[in-house]
């Protein structure tokens, strides 16, 4: 696998993009497509994310935010 692997990267390494397009027909269920859920979801599952980067001493790159103080203040006080 990681041969595997290796090839497939070596075939895209020089690919430049600079431009990601996607359609989306926004029939779900709820009105909203399969692209606006994924981007709710996501954005839901960020308050965790600095969680548990808090908890590990990681730090997250600028791009996925940052907490509010008050927020940061609870992060240390969970039992686990």
């Amino acid at each position: 696998m990681p041969e595997l692997v290796a090839e497939q990267v070596k075939a895209v390494q020089n690919l430049k993009i600079d431009k990601v397009t996607v359609w989306d027909s926004g029939n779900g269920a709820n009105g909203k497509g399969g692209t606006a859920n994924f981007l709710s979801s996501m954005i839901g599952a960020l308050p965790p994310v600095h969680e548990l980067a808090e908890q590990a001493g990681v730090e997250l790159p600028g791009y996925l935010g940052k907490l509010r103080k008050s927020e940061q203040e609870g992060l240390g006080n969970a039992d686990v």
